[in-house]
C-alpha cells in the first residue's frame, strides 16, 4: 500500500499516535497482478498509551476491498490489546472484529462479521527456558461455532541466538474444518 502518515509521540512513556490515508484494497480479476494505482479509500487511526512497561491500544481501518470492482465491499477493522509486563512474567490480552459489507446492488448487501480474541502468556524461568501459552478464537457470524486454537510452547535457549523449540497445537471447532492435534520439535536460529 502507498499513502501518507502522521505520527508522534509525547514522550517514549506516554502516548503514541498515527493517523494514514493509503489506497483500497480493490484488485483485479488477475490474481497473478497487483494494483497499485487504485484509488486513497482506505483510512487507519492508532493510538498506544504506555506506563511503567505496560500498554493499552487501539486501531481502526477502513477500506473499499475485493477481488475486482463487482465485488466491492466496505471493509472495517477494530482492535484493542493489552500488555502487561510484570516481569519475568508477560501477558497480553487483544480483542479484533473484522466487517465486511458488500454493496446492496453488487452482492445483496451481504454482511459478514468476525471477532477474534487472543491471549498469550510469557513467562521466562531464568536466562535459558521460556514458556508460552496462547489461546486464539475466532467466531464468525455466520458459523454456529467458534473456532479454538491452544498453543504451548516450551523453549530452552542454548544461546541468545539458538533455541531447542517444542510447541504443541490444539485447534477444535467449525471454521477449522477439521479437529487438528500438533506436536511440533524444531532448533530456532536467529542472526
Amino acid at each position: 500500500q502507498y499513502g501518507v502518515e502522521i505520527n508522534g509521540e509525547t514522550h517514549p512513556q506516554g502516548i503514541r499516535y498515527a493517523a494514514g490515508a493509503v489506497n483500497d484494497e480493490m484488485t483485479p480479476d488477475d490474481q497473478d497482478n497487483s494494483d497499485v494505482s487504485n484509488n486513497i479509500r482506505g483510512y487507519y487511526a492508532s493510538f498506544t498509551y504506555s506506563i511503567a512497561g505496560q500498554t493499552i491500544g487501539l486501531r481502526g481501518y477502513t477500506t473499499k476491498a475485493g477481488k475486482d470492482s463487482a465485488a466491492e465491499k466496505d471493509h472495517t477493522q477494530l482492535d484493542a490489546n493489552l500488555n502487561i509486563n510484570i516481569s519475568p512474567v508477560f501477558f497480553t490480552i487483544a480483542f479484533y472484529n473484522q466487517s465486511d459489507k458488500y454493496h446492496p446492488d453488487l452482492q445483496g448487501g451481504i454482511h459478514i462479521d468476525q471477532d477474534n480474541l487472543l491471549s498469550e502468556l510469557i513467562i521466562k524461568a531464568g536466562s535459558k527456558l521460556i514458556f508460552d501459552i496462547r489461546f486464539e478464537q475466532q467466531d464468525i457470524e455466520n458459523i454456529r461455532e467458534r473456532d479454538n486454537k491452544y498453543v504451548y510452547n516450551i523453549g530452552y535457549f542454548i544461546s541468545p541466538n539458538i533455541g531447542l523449540i517444542s510447541e504443541y497445537v490444539k485447534q477444535e471447532g467449525a471454521e477449522s474444518k477439521k479437529d487438528e492435534n500438533r506436536l511440533q520439535l524444531g532448533i530456532q536460529m536467529a542472526f
